[in-house]
């Protein structure tokens, strides 16, 4: 068990380092040129930094439902539900942020206007250098993950959103493609670490 976990973790790494090497800049490329022929079916305007805002909303209503159902002794799982989601949640955040300063890596964005300033500008994430990983895909994976167990009842719903938030952040140049596996890889690892822990 313990070498099969090891084999994914190093094969999900090569995908991501092969991705940084191979894929990330001709992808972003072509998906540059075909936005701007395609420019009327394809908006690429800049998506509002709303991040922050979701993650503390949600992470203080989660523990705020959580301390209710405790108090009122009723209905177990939906508290260890929101006691989860108010864990995972900062913690993403934080990670990402800290990620992020760590790589330093350039957004998509400014290579393209910039192709010169392409690299990882390592422990100066900041402005411009902030693109590795995605926050979004490592903020928001764990929530999917975690209302993949908690609801299977719409199980169709989770993959197809988590779906359409990558396909997003990639075809309006917002993200490499490395950047996107990289925040899922993490925001896996943060939600079954988060679980281990609070059970």
């Amino acid at each position: 068990m313990k070498l099969k976990r090891i084999v994914i973790h190093s094969l999900v790494l090569m995908l991501i380092v092969f991705c940084i090497n191979q894929i990330d800049l001709p992808l972003a490329e072509w998906i540059s040129k075909f936005t701007e022929v395609h420019a009327t079916l394809i908006r690429t305007s800049n998506f509002p930094d709303l991040l922050l805002i979701f993650v503390t909303v949600t992470s203080s209503l989660s523990w705020i439902l959580y301390f209710y159902f405790e108090l009122i002794g009723f209905n177990r799982i939906q508290s260890y539900f929101f006691k989860i989601l108010g864990t995972v949640l900062p913690l993403a955040y934080l990670l990402k942020s800290v990620m992020k300063f760590l790589f330093g890596r350039t957004e998509t964005r400014v290579w393209l206007d910039n192709p010169k300033l392409h690299g990882f500008h390592w422990f100066n994430g900041v402005d411009f250098y902030d693109g590795f990983p995605s926050g979004h895909m490592l903020v928001f994976t764990p929530v999917f993950l975690h209302c993949w167990y908690a609801y299977p009842k719409y199980r169709f719903i989770y993959p197809v959103a988590w779906l359409f938030l990558a396909i997003a952040l990639i075809v309006t140049d917002y993200h490499f493609l490395a950047d996107v596996l990289a925040g899922t890889y993490v925001g896996v690892m943060l939600f079954y670490l988060v679980i281990k822990v609070v059970r």
